[in-house]
């Protein structure tokens, strides 16, 4: 069966977000280094080789995500992934309403943040879109009627 477009727009947003933050993370350890991080706040054992493994398994769920959700049709990996999307954003909103009763502007870092909460926002949108839902339940879809 043929993906839909709203799948393939999925699948493309969250190859760029992985690709972002996979970038980011780099600048972040590039930039800051282990020292600096233990700086922060984080113990002596977070140096930028312990945090780039994290990261890689925090990637490689995410890859296995988008596998099954692109590839396999998975309605368990889509909401998984729509809970993470819910849960995830709570934390940066909390923090945009807290730096901006207090006057400040968030910093780069935090602007990079809410770009990947918007993409993921629309990548979810696209995953409910009438031609994806009918791919989750296996019918075939008419692209016309969607995107024409």
């Amino acid at each position: 069966m043929q993906r839909p477009k709203s799948i393939i727009w999925f699948s493309r947003l969250f190859l760029v977000f992985i690709a972002v933050a996979i970038l980011k993370h780099f600048a972040l350890v590039l930039s800051f280094g282990a020292a600096n991080l233990h700086l922060m706040g984080a113990p002596q054992v977070f140096s930028g080789k312990f945090l780039t493994l994290i990261m890689s398994i925090a990637w490689l769920f995410d890859l296995m995500m988008w596998y099954l959700i692109t590839r396999r049709a998975s309605k368990i990996a889509r909401s998984i992934w729509v809970f993470i999307c819910v849960v995830g954003p709570l934390r940066p909103i909390f923090r945009l309403i807290i730096s901006l009763s207090h006057g400040s502007f968030p910093s780069f870092y935090e602007c990079i943040e809410y770009v990947f909460l918007i993409v993921n926002v629309v990548g979810v949108w696209f995953l409910f879109r009438p031609d994806a839902r009918a791919w989750f339940r296996g019918e075939s879809t008419d692209l016309k009627d969607v995107f024409g």
